[in-house]
């Protein structure tokens, strides 16, 4: 199971060193292009005319994407599978609960005959 686990991590930080890599590989290729253009909904950009503000809100919109990738799917994961289990386990908790309670009471007789037989061996132990 270790070892399936560390095979998933490298692979995905293998995986993310690629991505990594093929972007900046575009962002290289790119700028070298001079007759390039990014067309976003009709707006044909220039890559040339791009300021480095445009990077700047790229890194940003980047950094927005990991930290919800960090913060929201576990938080979904935990909500979504240890919620509805806890709940399962609540329930039957109650459940168990209740068959104890319906067992007292059906006891409860006996109970009732054997605490004052209980009560008198202690008190003859005691005065011993």
């Amino acid at each position: 199971m270790k070892s399936l686990l560390k095979f998933i991590f490298g692979a995905a930080i293998v995986m993310g060193l690629l991505t990594l890599a093929f972007g900046l590989l575009v962002t290289v290729n790119l700028f070298t292009m001079p007759d390039m253009n990014v067309t976003i909904n009709g707006w044909d950009l220039p890559v040339t005319e791009l300021h480095p503000g445009h990077l700047l809100m790229g890194a940003m919109g980047i950094a927005i994407a990991a930290v919800v990738i960090v913060v929201v799917v576990p938080l979904s994961l935990i909500l979504g599978l240890a919620l509805p289990l806890l709940m399962l386990a609540l329930g039957l908790g109650l459940g168990v609960l209740a068959l104890v309670g319906v067992g007292a009471l059906a006891l409860s007789p006996v109970l009732i005959l054997l605490l004052p037989l209980i009560w008198l061996a202690r008190r003859n132990r005691v005065k011993r």
